[in-house]
């Protein structure tokens, strides 16, 4: 077999097994009263977390200004707004869609802290993105 099709079934096999492992995994804190937290409560601290990093992003990600201070002196001179250059162009539309990106993020989180609570019917959706948070993985929802 050819080296990389070796390396690339082999890459395959253990990420298969590791998902079968995670899978395995007990789906709820427990009752042996072994005082581990419960998977909610996991997945609560980390979304409190994943909270105030999307906070910061979303508020250093004004492009225009970014642009603006970027912007060589000449730019500046003529009047321009930098998106005459085809980088600068390129550079706004990966800004919107990281910005895309982040509010869906946003909106997963807020969605699965009003499942935990009871607010809103838990999707399967939601379970999964619950599921991949738990285990550390990205949710499908954020590919």
């Amino acid at each position: 077999m050819n080296p990389l099709a070796d390396l690339n079934c082999r890459i395959i096999e253990v990420d298969a097994m590791i998902n079968t492992i995670l899978n395995a995994q007990p789906k709820d804190g427990g009752g042996g009263g072994g005082g581990a937290p419960s998977k909610e409560t996991v997945v609560e601290t980390l979304i409190q977390q994943y909270k105030v990093k999307y906070d910061h992003i979303m508020i250093e990600l004004d492009y225009p200004a970014v642009l603006k201070k970027k912007a060589p002196m000449y730019m500046e001179k003529a009047g321009m707004d930098g998106l005459l250059f085809p980088l600068n162009v390129f550079f706004k539309f990966e800004i919107e869609r990281f910005i895309n990106i982040v509010s869906i993020m946003k909106r997963t989180l807020d969605d699965i802290r009003s499942a935990i609570k009871g607010e809103i019917i838990m999707t399967a959706d939601l379970s999964e993105a619950i599921n991949a948070i738990f285990n550390n993985k990205i949710p499908f929802t954020w590919l």
